[in-house]
């Protein structure tokens, strides 16, 4: 995370073992949610830096990700399946499957 005024690296946030394709903050600036080539979207407490739940696609990257309007977290991937996933982690359902190829 970097401090746009200064320019200056605030806080390093490390887990994916992947490019990260996406990012969203919560409406409070409190939460971030990342979205990785590596599979995973990972939430993130914005004070601390830690890593507070990790969602698991199993199935490819993870191209986009959101917050839902009740708390829960959405992605959207390579599988062509938009997944709601409780905030605290666990698994995900899908919302949409895309046709195949």
């Amino acid at each position: 995370l970097w401090d746009l005024d200064s320019g200056r690296e605030v806080r390093r946030l490390e887990g994916h073992s992947g490019t990260v394709y996406a990012l969203a903050l919560s409406t409070d600036g409190k939460r971030l949610l990342s979205g990785s080539l590596d599979g995973t979207a990972r939430l993130w407490d914005m004070e601390t830096g830690s890593e507070t739940a990790l969602f698991d696609s199993r199935s490819g990257p993870i191209y986009a990700v959101a917050f839902a309007a009740d708390g829960t977290v959405l992605t959207g991937g390579y599988d062509r399946t938009i997944r709601d996933w409780p905030a605290g982690g666990g698994d995900g359902v899908v919302l949409f499957a895309g046709a195949p190829e």
